[in-house]
């Protein structure tokens, strides 16, 4: 929405709504920066707000933001079902695989922690609001950002991983998961893909 006021053309409805609200602001428009354009959304009752939601964003855009949104919540919800003492899921796993309950929960939990990570990818990246190209790239870029992580975290893939290993994982996760250029998420891919063949030809000599 700061975006849309700070690039004018605002219709006449925009105006009348802005100037009910905060008539100060009148000479601004038009010639708000972005700082200015966000300090008068903040200071606008929710439900002014919400009257010019639709008239500055396009309405596809919207639904695709409010999706990322209950997307989050929805997604972080899951989290009970890894973690101790409520998680349902890893207990059935333990009775069926017959391993302790409580330590096969602390297990999951700590593998599941990429669970965190996709919430943030959805408000940050156009996972979920992007074109169809967009969406398959961050797709997957994702999936090899989480394997890294997970291997970073569990510190195994095929051999233990020393901490030089662990550590190159880590920055491989972090460069595939955080919103950086196309180059950077390439580079960062090429060099996993090379430590995974890396590791599994160390393991098959030895």
């Amino acid at each position: 929405m700061a975006h849309a006021l700070v690039a004018g053309n605002l219709s006449e409805d925009v105006v009348a709504v802005i100037l009910l609200t905060a008539p100060q602001a009148a000479a601004q428009l038009g010639n708000l920066d972005f700082e200015q354009a966000l300090a008068l959304l903040e200071a606008m009752p929710s439900e002014t707000a919400l009257l010019l939601q639709p008239l500055l964003v396009d309405a596809a855009r919207l639904t695709m933001l409010l999706l990322a949104a209950h997307m989050i919540i929805f997604w972080l919800s899951q989290d009970s079902n890894v973690t101790p003492p409520v998680c349902l899921c890893t207990f059935t796993a333990a009775t069926i695989a017959k391993t302790p309950p409580i330590a096969t929960g602390f297990t999951s939990w700590k593998v599941a922690k990429s669970l965190y990570i996709m919430p943030l990818l959805f408000a940050y990246t156009p996972l979920l609001t992007g074109s169809v190209v967009q969406t398959l790239e961050v797709g997957l870029y994702t999936l090899l950002g989480l394997y890294a992580f997970t291997s970073a975290v569990q510190g195994w893939q095929k051999v233990q991983l020393n901490l030089m290993w662990r550590s190159l994982m880590a920055l491989c996760a972090l460069g595939l998961l955080w919103p950086l250029l196309r180059e950077v998420h390439l580079l960062t891919a090429l060099v996993l893909i090379g430590a995974c063949v890396w590791l599994d030809r160390s393991t098959t000599q030895n």
